[in-house]
């Protein structure tokens, strides 16, 4: 009897992997042995016949085919030595029967539970116990809801190709396949993409070192496409206004009594009356600017106090409740940023230098403050603040590295995420640069 193991490379799935068999010959006929294991034909080796190590199971694959390549074999010896005829349904029930069952469902089993989307969910799942290391703290709830939305997307793919999505084929092929999806079909823009992508690496990255996934390391090559996109940000002009609202005066109260009015008495917490809701509103507003006048996320705005200034240097300097980084925060008033005004306003008042209003509250009196300055262009929430502090502090001509110092970014690509564009800024600044280029030069500017 002779035994060889073959590649049916000319019939692979869906996928591209084929199957792989025993030949075998025995007292002139010829027959075949399914072995149930596959493997693509470029990671067969032809010489050897065997997987070669471009598949990622090829040590685990190789050792059942020549573990059962042995039993053919010492059935073959045994019916030999004790000169009985061994025929093809004798040799394939001892065969079947010498395979361990148990061993091969567990081996189905392993395969089923470490399944593309299934092993992603899982890491959904360590991603939300997982406790950073730099700051001690869980990821953020909008980085889970990130992954969340990566997993219903593959999911739609998945659906809309009509086959399963398998670690072994993340190479560029699967790369353009789903960029056509994603831009083309779908009509999703490029950085919704490049965040997708971002996300696939970091899973397949943590499904190949803890779950020893055969992910094709193909993936390595995935690029992560982004275009700079100006963020929401108030302008100086814009900023003014919202500083120089009198709570006090007649016209803005009036305003302010018909959003009261609007509201109802049932929305509104309790029976809270006018005057106590204006004072809310108020408050809202000057925690919101002390958001812009600092760069502080609103957590941090809400909890910092007067042990974090350092009056001498004019700063505030304070870890960042997220991230733990260390922001140096200018801490003078100029025409533009009046923190020391805002923290003197509520001096000795409470513990914290701003009123301890609850962050859902200021977001919701913002869109009183949105309507009394007439602001159309964009929702005002406190997020806004921080990016309103990156990008008009570059405007008034600070290095990016300094302001990359108060609001403890560590690279400019996560900062440049903050930074909006303002247009008027911007022709001033040009125009500047170049006046002052010409007078060094000695060239009248003229227009």
């Amino acid at each position: 009897m002779k035994t060889k193991r073959n590649i049916r490379s000319d019939r692979p799935d869906k996928r591209g992997y084929a199957p792989i068999r025993f030949t075998v010959h025995l007292d002139g006929a010829r027959f075949y042995i399914e072995t149930g294991e596959q493997c693509l034909p470029e990671n067969w080796d032809g010489g050897m016949r065997l997987v070669t190590s471009g598949d990622h199971y090829h040590k685990q694959i190789n050792a059942r085919l020549i573990k059962w390549e042995s039993i053919l074999e010492e059935i073959a010896t045994r019916y030999k030595s004790r000169r009985r005829i061994l025929t093809q349904d004798l040799l394939l029930k001892e065969f079947y029967e010498a395979v361990d069952p148990e061993e091969e469902k567990q081996e189905v089993a392993f395969f089923q539970e470490n399944a593309f989307l299934t092993l992603m969910h899982k890491w959904r799942s360590h991603q939300q116990s997982k406790i950073q290391l730099t700051t001690g703290k869980p990821l953020a709830d909008s980085t889970i809801k990130g992954i969340t939305s990566t997993i219903k997307r593959f999911e739609k793919f998945q659906e809309a190709r009509g086959r399963e999505i398998t670690f072994e084929e993340m190479d560029l092929k699967f790369y353009e396949e789903f960029q056509q999806h994603l831009l083309i079909d779908k009509k999703q823009k490029v950085n919704n993409f490049g965040k997708h992508i971002d996300r696939l690496k970091t899973f397949l990255k943590w499904a190949e070192v803890q779950h020893d996934a055969p992910v094709n390391r193909k993936y390595k090559l995935f690029s992560s496409p982004e275009i700079y996109v100006g963020v929401d940000a108030l302008s100086a002009s814009e900023l003014h206004a919202i500083y120089n609202l009198n709570f006090e005066d007649p016209q803005t109260k009036e305003k302010l009594f018909t959003c009261y009015k609007e509201k109802g008495v049932i929305k509104l917490e309790g029976s809270m009356r006018f005057g106590q809701w204006c004072k809310s509103v108020e408050k809202a507003r000057d925690i919101f600017l002390m958001c812009c006048y600092t760069g502080m996320r609103i957590s941090d705005a809400l909890s910092f106090t007067m042990l974090d200034i350092n009056h001498q240097q004019g700063l505030i300097i304070r870890p960042a409740t997220k991230t733990l980084n260390d922001c140096y925060i200018p801490f003078f008033d100029d025409v533009l940023f009046k923190p020391k005004e805002m923290v003197m306003k509520y001096y000795l008042q409470y513990n914290t230098c701003m009123p301890p209003e609850p962050a859902s509250k200021v977001n919701e009196y913002l869109k009183e403050i949105q309507k009394l300055v007439g602001i159309k262009r964009l929702t005002l929430t406190t997020k806004i603040g921080r990016k309103t502090f990156a990008t008009l502090k570059l405007y008034q001509g600070i290095p990016s590295r300094i302001v990359m110092q108060a609001t403890g970014h560590k690279t400019e690509s996560s900062f440049n995420r903050y930074v909006g564009v303002n247009t008027s800024e911007l022709g001033r600044a040009f125009k500047q640069g170049s006046a002052g280029v010409g007078m060094r030069d000695g060239v009248m500017m003229v227009g």
